[in-house]
């Protein structure tokens, strides 16, 4: 115990900035001591003592500290202070004593709080507010672990009540020096509670080891502390209430054991372990935890409804015996047939661990919509038990065959024809000698189920175990959490998030290259919500096999997860049927951050930095893999906003620039990490992305990006390769405002005899999307094309990509209100095949062309037409692609239905016009033109100022639309040439406009305008006039003459033409005439005029007009 407070670097009050207070129950609090800035008056805080009484005392002869910083243990809404502890339950009662802390602060002065999850709830938020509303300072706390960066913390405080303009007290190593993590002991199991207490080293099952020499029976409520290892070598029947490991407990690996018990807690400092890598459970044992269901949760005692299964924040151990997981079939089996065939990896003969009695399930290949989940009718997988193996071949009984001869399948297992050599059949094995399980789990109220959790600690590995009839999250419900919901609505806990079959929960997403919890081999099965939970974490999941579950196979639940998802399968995910309505904006799942309910094989929020690779998901109510990128609504209850910078792949190192805090990123701006080698069938879509890198018009920063100041701008595209999609019922691959996304080397494949669907479908708010070596085959309509808003930028592409067996090859995608869009103007295709139907009427080819000036002309396709084409009444008229040929070399140049083109002399032209109507079909037509050398055209449009249509956008994004004005221009149409553009505030703001020019306009220009001036009582006006050619997206401001501006990592290069600047004396009407050189042109042309020093209420006046650069 402390006599008194223990200060450092305190000669005299007030020399210091920062006061930083570290409580003495931190272990190793000296390495913190060490590493604080010498800026900081460093206090001790005693353990032992009321904490906030020993802060208010010392706080008492303070003013004008910048900062308070106090390092404690943490936990959800709540802060341990010495002995006493901070909540919303206490505050009353210190609030007096509190609401002092802001008189030793600044003006601007904050608190932070470093302690694990003070934030992480509603009710953590809640406390950081009201402290801020005490004290008037604004406060940081964390909403995950804080401490060593191996342990899963960080030192970030993510959630603040405004601007923290402090500095921290402690350098980045921190979170390497500094060993432990800052979490007070949650445990939902009270060390005083315990009736029985292991106090030696020895077997669970020998008196001795128990304090009073009494073993555990029905009802025990267990402790093994700190220090003690207990080992478990025997099957009980014994319904242990509760069980808090502090110490170790080992499993035999060489007996048959079973516990039953209805919660086990592993503490932060305690250790689980039922096997290990070099001794699993042999292959004849079997070791079982059964939690007890016969009774409801006791939520008088677990008002947040954690208990009911394992719940770790320890060292955690399982290793089960190893075998084949999931393997191909070696050909196609038909309902009555009686064995399956297995196609063996190399050099094996029989399926590695498989033995008689083990359940299998074979993955379905069609859909029935009047079938029945109950009894694996809707999906047509089958559930069978292992009843002989002779090498390759499996005999079996048909779990869902309930009477008759129930050694057959029940149902056909096809591939389409054409494809037995490059699809593959799967069957799984979901028998593991280690399990988890509800006991009666089939039978009683979800609400009684167990669940597993492993949180707070990256230290975990499961292998080769089995979670079975596990679970009370019910993904066919609304999420309903106990106090309150994420959307602030009051919540009665009717359906807690949380709590699924294999959970990995804020383990620590902070280092990609640190430690990584591993989940390996494991089986799920039968589950009213997810199957395996990979939130706020990194893990390594492979080889998995989930079966039966409702909402998703694998989620990854923040959004700022990293790790691997490989070789994992997923059969039958079932879910909520409001597929579209419950996934917009303002729907309740969504401002309920309640995600991965439709029945997904996998779920990937936000920034997906998981290297997908290999995965299979078949019977998929949903798609078998859905990326939502986050930038679609309910930003606001983001349970992660950002990732760190240093997690992604280096070639995205640089997406942060110019977003303010370059050291993380907003989860919805980045491209996917990896996604290849991806199977999916019978589902109803393959794959599904739903806004990723959102930005509804591809320009310039990515939509729904607010985590930042500036949101992120960037070109990179998610890359997704080497897939394959088959017999899924309504598309194979989906897009919904996603851009920026590419597919590479795929198959996407319907049915050849009775076409459905589409190959590839999207909607107008996806853009900028390619796809190359691609299959798609047998679908009512092949490919949907992207919408591109007419604007070259946008456009989207095809390349060796080759269509077979469609009704039609091309189809128009829609508008949100259901009409279609007409085909895009800048398609392209690229060494594509069609399998073009009968009676199909080719397309017509028409252009026309004008000269722009020099040598560069305009080409308009626009009277193309297809007569055949349903879309011959939309923009494009039935025309999906228009490709040009300039040189006469027989390649194509460029693709668009209005295109430019700078040739290089005069003299006659062959110019070749190929275009593509909706099966593919093409026409080509070449026409002669006689080029002659003309002057320019006038640039700048309305340089005259009698239109109306204005904007405020000085960027590229608002080229060709005219005349951008500040608040201090406007219109006069009184003045000038039929109107004109004058100053009406005293205001340092500009009026330009940009235009995409394509680098039609070369060599000399010449600008010229009139300009209208009358100086008052300072002769102080001045215009200035910049003229800027750029190439690549930019921002333009009006306050001043910098020109344009670089957005995050767009590329962009400028090059000012022309400065000059008039004013000083007053003249009317003037005409200014400069000369410009164009060079060898520019994408875009930025013409901007500044005033400065014009203040109408002294008489000045300052107007343009006719305006011109030709």
């Amino acid at each position: 115990m402390f006599d008194s407070l223990i200060h450092l670097n305190f000669n005299n009050l007030q020399l210091k900035d920062d006061l930083l207070f570290i409580d003495s129950a931190i272990e190793n609090y000296q390495s913190l001591i060490d590493l604080a800035t010498p800026s900081s008056e460093i206090v001790i805080l005693d353990s032992l003592q009321n904490g906030i009484e020993q802060i208010s005392k010392q706080l008492a002869q303070y003013h004008n500290l910048e900062s308070i910083q106090i390092v404690s243990h943490g936990q959800a809404g709540s802060v341990q202070f010495g002995n006493s502890q901070l909540n919303l339950d206490t505050l009353d009662f210190y609030d007096e004593q509190i609401k002092n802390w802001g008189n030793a602060l600044s003006e601007k002065g904050d608190i932070l709080f470093y302690g694990c999850n003070v934030a992480i709830d509603q009710d953590g938020k809640d406390l950081i507010q009201e402290l801020s509303d005490i004290t008037g300072a604004d406060i940081a706390a964390s909403k995950d672990l804080t401490g060593n960066s191996a342990l899963g913390g960080n030192w970030d405080l993510e959630i603040q009540t405004g601007k923290i303009e402090s500095a921290r007290v402690f350098p980045p190593e921190v979170t390497e020096v500094f060993e432990g993590i800052l979490h007070s002991d949650d445990a939902l199991i009270d060390e005083a509670d315990a009736t029985h207490v292991a106090i030696t080293n020895g077997s669970w099952f020998d008196p001795n080891t128990w304090q009073n020499g009494k073993l555990p029976t029905d009802g025990a409520q267990v402790l093994i502390p700190e220090g003690i290892r207990v080992n478990y070598t025997q099957e009980s029947n014994n319904r242990l209430y509760t069980l808090r490991v502090d110490g170790t407990l080992n499993f035999s690996s060489k007996s048959n054991t079973k516990m039953l018990v209805d919660t086990l807690f592993v503490a932060s400092e305690g250790k689980l372990f039922i096997g290990n890598l070099n001794n699993p459970i042999q292959a004849n044992k079997t070791a079982q935890i059964i939690f007890t269901s016969d009774k409801a949760i006791d939520t008088q005692w677990d008002t947040e409804q954690l208990s009911r299964g394992l719940i770790s924040q320890g060292k955690v151990q399982i290793y089960g015996a190893d075998k084949l997981d999931f393997v191909a079939l070696k050909k196609d089996v038909l309902a009555g047939e009686r064995e399956l065939i297995l196609n063996l990896p190399t050099g094996t003969n029989t399926p590695q661990g498989w033995q008689v009695g083990d359940q299998l399930v074979l993955g379905g290949t069609s859909y029935n919509n009047k079938g029945s989940d109950r009894d694996n009718s809707r999906f047509q997988d089958e559930v069978l038990t292992i009843t002989a193996i002779d090498g390759n071949k499996i005999s079996f009984t048909n779990n869902d065959i309930a009477a008759g001869d129930n050694q057959l399948l029940r149902f056909d297992h096809k591939r389409p024809d054409g494809y037995k050599n490059r699809l593959n059949l799967y069957v799984a094995n979901t028998t593991r000698n280690v399990s988890f399980e509800t006991e009666n789990g089939d039978s009683v109220p979800v609400n009684h189920r167990g669940h597993v959790m492993f949180m707070h600690n990256p230290n975990v590995v499961v292998q080769n175990a089995g979670f079975y009839n596990l679970g009370r999250t019910d993904k066919n419900k609304l999420i309903d959490d106990p106090s309150q919901n994420v959307d602030g609505t009051k919540g009665s806990g009717t359906n807690p998030r949380g709590r699924y079959s294999l959970h990995f929960h804020r383990t620590g997403a902070d280092d990609w290259n640190g430690s990584a919890a591993i989940a390996k081999g494991n089986a799920v099965v039968g589950s009213p919500g997810w199957g395996i939970a990979h939130h706020d974490s990194h893990v390594n999941i492979e080889y998995n096999v989930v079966f039966d579950v409702v909402g998703t196979g694998i989620a990854a639940e923040a959004g700022n997860e990293i790790g691997t998802w490989r070789n994992n399968i997923t059969i039958k995910t079932t879910g909520d049927d409001s597929y579209r309505p419950d996934l917009e904006p303002s729907s309740k799942r969504v401002n309920r951050f309640d995600f991965g309910f439709n029945g997904e094989g996998y779920w990937v929020q936000g920034a997906g930095q998981i290297d997908i690779v290999d995965n299979i998901a078949i019977s998929a109510e949903s798609a078998g893999i859905v990326h939502y990128g986050g930038g679609d609504g309910g930003q606001q209850v983001r349970d992660a906003q950002t990732i760190a910078v240093k997690n992604l792949p280096s070639q995205y190192q640089s997406l942060a620039k110019g977003t303010g805090d370059e050291s993380v990123i907003d989860v919805s701006a980045v491209p996917l990490r990896k996604l290849s080698g991806f199977e999916s069938y019978n589902s109803r879509m393959g794959m599904n992305f739903w806004a990723t890198l959102k930005n509804l018009d591809n320009q310039l920063e990515i939509d729904g990006a607010t985590a930042s100041s500036k949101p992120p701008a960037h070109n990179f595209h998610s890359q997704v390769k080497d897939f394959k999609v088959w017999n899924n019922r309504s598309a194979g691959v989906s897009f919904i405002y996603a851009s920026q996304v590419d597919l590479k080397n795929g198959l996407i494949v319907g049915n050849r005899l009775n076409p459905k669907g589409k190959g590839i479908v999207g909607n107008s708010g996806s853009m900028n999307n390619n796809f190359a070596n691609l299959y798609i085959d047998g679908f009512e309509y092949g490919l949907q094309i992207p919408f591109d808003q007419d604007q070259s930028r946008n456009n989207s592409s095809i390349t060796n990509v080759t269509f077979a067996h469609n009704i039609q090859n091309f189809n128009t995608r829609k508008f949100n209100d259901g009409t279609p869009t007409g085909y895009s103007s800048y398609f392209e295709i690229v060494n594509s095949k069609f399998n073009i139907v009968e009676n199909n009427t080719s397309p017509t080819a028409k252009f026309t062309h004008k000269t722009l000036g020099g040598f560069a002309v305009q080409f308009d396709a626009s009277d193309s037409f297809d007569t055949d084409s349903s879309e011959k009444n939309l923009d494009g008229k039935g025309i999906v692609s228009y490709g040009w040929d300039f040189d006469n070399d027989g390649r194509i140049d460029k693709f668009g239905r209005q295109v430019g083109h700078y040739f290089n002399s005069a003299g006659d032209k062959n110019i070749t016009l190929t275009v593509w109507d909706n099966q593919g079909a093409t026409q080509t037509l070449t026409q002669t033109i006689n080029l002659v050398s003309q002057a320019y055209e006038n640039l700048i449009v309305d340089g005259n100022f009698n239109s109306s249509n204005d904007t405020k956008d000085f960027s590229s994004a608002a080229a060709n639309q005219g005349w951008s004005l500040a608040d201090n221009w406007t219109r006069n149409s009184q003045i000038g040439n039929g109107g004109a553009a004058t100053v009406s505030k005293n205001m340092v703001k500009g009026i330009g406009q940009s235009v995409f020019d394509e680098g039609m306009r070369r060599g000399n220009q010449t600008l010229t305008m009139n300009i209208k001036n009358t100086e008052g009582n300072n002769n102080l006006n001045q215009l200035t006039v910049t003229v800027w050619g750029v190439n690549g997206e930019f921002r333009n401001s009006a306050w001043d003459i910098q020109g344009p501006q670089q957005v995050g990592t767009l590329p962009m290069k400028r090059k000012q033409l022309l400065q000059k600047t008039v004013g000083g004396d007053s003249f009317d009407w003037k005409n200014f005439s400069w000369d410009l050189n164009f060079g060898n042109g520019y994408e875009f042309i930025v013409f901007q005029a500044n005033s400065k020093g014009i203040d109408p209420n002294k008489g000045d006046i300052l107007a343009i007009d006719n305006i011109s650069i030709k």
